[in-house]
């Protein structure tokens, strides 16, 4: 177990200098062309538990991502970002009925084959969107995904000490609300701190904390679909490249959900100051 601790400790630390220094250090379309093979890892291990165990069809699934990821990087960022947070919005309804996923049983579901693309382009594109627009995106981009980490940090401690009530019996055992409820507020305290840094007014930075809590909520649900994915496919961890951590899919699913809505939220924001500017 102590072996296991350590383990994590040290990827976690690697993963998080390493995406770090990519942010800030590498200009937006090189970025895109690392976080690109993130993504396509994910599509990789998104067609193994869908369905598509021979490697000629996961080869195909990943080569179709890649155009795909191509042809929405060319759409106009509202857009992408509004079907995102559609999608994401029927997603936390299907969650909300708490049904168990029907078992693949060793065949390919064209539904799961279709929602990968839905689940992680436009966060692709949202996250190259946010660290291309300003000169000062890199560090507004580090703080969004950041959300994700607080959120996961306030769930793991609450839960582990007040969790009594299971979120999602049928997905994930060991999530609670008295630890959605932790996530929920410390990220707040996390809003404000944004607020305070990144809010060129005081109405600005109260929306900034409405925007961040709304996408540390919704984390929690990211993390939940991948969990039903799993489940359908009776699997543990989405793969094994990461040790002590399992799949790259177990690492980005909660930002596949938070970074679109935190994305469009932005957008919203600008348009929202530029108006008062104008005004």
């Amino acid at each position: 177990m102590v072996n296991m601790l350590k383990l994590r400790v040290m990827t976690a630390l690697v993963l998080a200098a390493a995406i770090v220094s990519a942010i800030l250090w590498l200009e937006t379309r090189w970025l895109g062309l690392v976080l690109g093979a993130v993504i396509l890892l994910g599509a990789w291990e998104w067609g193994g538990l869908s369905g598509l165990h021979k490697p000629a069809a996961r080869t195909a699934y990943v080569a179709g991502m890649a155009l795909l990821a191509a042809g929405a990087s060319l759409l106009p960022g509202t857009a992408l970002f509004t079907l995102g947070c559609v999608w994401w919005l029927l997603v936390s309804l299907r969650i909300l009925r708490g049904r168990p996923p029907a078992q693949l049983g060793g065949g390919i579901s064209t539904g799961w084959l279709l929602a990968g693309p839905i689940t992680l382009l436009p966060a692709y594109i949202a996250i190259l969107y946010l660290h291309g627009s300003n000169a000062s995106s890199a560090l507004f981009l580090l703080y969004a995904m950041c959300i994700v980490w607080v959120a996961d940090i306030g769930a793991y401690f609450t839960g582990r000490r007040w969790g009594k009530h299971p979120l999602a019996p049928a997905i994930s055992p060991g999530k609670t609300w008295e630890g959605v409820a932790g996530a929920l507020v410390l990220v707040t305290v996390y809003g404000l701190l944004g607020g305070w840094w990144f809010g060129p007014s005081p109405g600005a930075a109260t929306l900034l904390v409405v925007l961040v809590v709304a996408a540390g909520g919704v984390s929690v649900v990211g993390d939940l679909f991948e969990s039903l994915l799993k489940r359908a496919a009776q699997r543990k961890d989405s793969g094994n490249l990461l040790p002590g951590h399992g799949g790259v899919l177990d690492r980005i699913d909660s930002l596949t959900a938070a970074m679109p809505v935190f994305t469009l939220g932005a957008l919203g924001l600008q348009w929202i100051e530029g108006g008062a500017a104008a005004a």
